[in-house]
């Protein structure tokens, strides 16, 4: 019998186009599992429904492609990145397998209701992949610990011979993002120290109140010096493709995708994503508090990307689905 795989895709029904950069690093991280196996989709930020519980039922395993969709309080039933109804239980029982998930910004204690619910819903008999330690942590307090911090997904590919090939100087031109929803008012005095010290300034809206955010923020003049990139992600490949560009900005996948792309980028550190992620891997990052005195140094100096993974946990993670597929199928090319 030939295996089925679900992909829980958290890219479905967002606005965050970083969803989309997780999902299809994974699937390109999957690729050679994914295509001897059937696959089947259901979204996370809206409700499964009858049909994809029928999928969900129907595969060997149901994989949730990363996003920081764990979290202490949610609640089942209600509106989250991870939506869950009671109805949902019975086919996500001990069939949900994490992918470069995470834990949502520093929360407290988890609430019974979720303990019960991760104990539930989450495979007991396969190793789960998370981004950080920190969520790693979370979960071993909810009881679960058959867990491997294997980074975020979206860095597996930048292994140390790619890193090499990164600049270590700035270019002429950089691109920016903004998080609307986590405004600060260092956020215009990082775009002051880029049209400051780059030829040209361009902005990618990675969410759709992100250009509403940057209007508002500085003044007509200001605006009319910042080039506008297109809200989409074939629209931001293209840029990245053409090299001589760094990245600096809050979202932290935009700067993971300029990385894949072979740009230099600095990401701003505006929540526990990125402070997690850089101390476990060595991502380039710069906390927004200190904008003002560090930032216009740290683009104008020397830095290396220098990106630190954990090979074993990632292959222990990714052989698990050896088991369900027959080696006449896993060899063949």
């Amino acid at each position: 019998m030939i295996a089925t795989i679900n992909l829980m895709d958290t890219s479905v029904t967002t606005d965050n186009i970083g969803d989309k950069i997780i999902c299809n690093s994974i699937v390109n991280e999957l690729n050679h599992i994914l295509n001897k196996v059937y696959v089947t989709n259901t979204s996370t930020h809206d409700d499964i429904g009858a049909t994809g519980r029928k999928s969900i039922n129907k595969a060997d395993i149901s994989v949730l492609l990363g996003t920081n969709a764990l979290s202490s309080y949610f609640k089942v039933g209600r509106p989250d990145i991870w939506k869950i109804n009671f109805k949902d239980l019975v086919s996500l029982s001990n069939k949900v397998l994490l992918c470069g998930a995470g834990w949502r910004n520093y929360q407290g204690e988890t609430s019974i209701l979720q303990k019960l619910t991760y104990q539930r819903i989450l495979t007991k008999q396969w190793i789960h992949s998370v981004r950080d330690s920190h969520t790693k942590n979370m979960l071993a307090k909810c009881g679960i610990s058959n867990v491997v911090n294997t980074s975020c997904p979206t860095l597996w590919s930048l292994d140390q011979e790619f890193c090499k090939t990164i600049p270590t100087q700035k270019s002429g031109r950089v691109v920016f993002t903004l998080t609307r929803h986590k405004p600060d008012p260092n956020d215009l005095v990082m775009i002051m120290v880029l049209i400051e010290n780059y030829d040209r300034v361009l902005f990618w809206p990675q969410q759709i109140e992100d250009y509403d955010y940057l209007s508002g923020l500085v003044t007509k003049e200001l605006f009319n010096e910042i080039e506008l990139v297109p809200p989409s992600l074939s629209a931001y490949d293209c840029l990245l493709d053409e090299k001589d560009i760094d990245f600096v900005g809050t979202r932290l996948h935009g700067g993971i995708r300029a990385i894949q792309k072979g740009n230099r980028a600095l990401v701003v550190s505006i929540d526990n994503r990125a402070t997690e992620i850089s101390r476990d891997t060595k991502l380039p990052t710069i906390k927004r508090s200190v904008i003002p005195d560090q930032l216009e140094t740290m683009i104008r100096g020397s830095f290396e990307t220098n990106i630190v993974l954990p090979h074993d946990e990632i292959n222990r993670w990714k052989d698990q689905f050896l088991k369900i597929i027959p080696k006449k199928l896993y060899d063949h090319k």
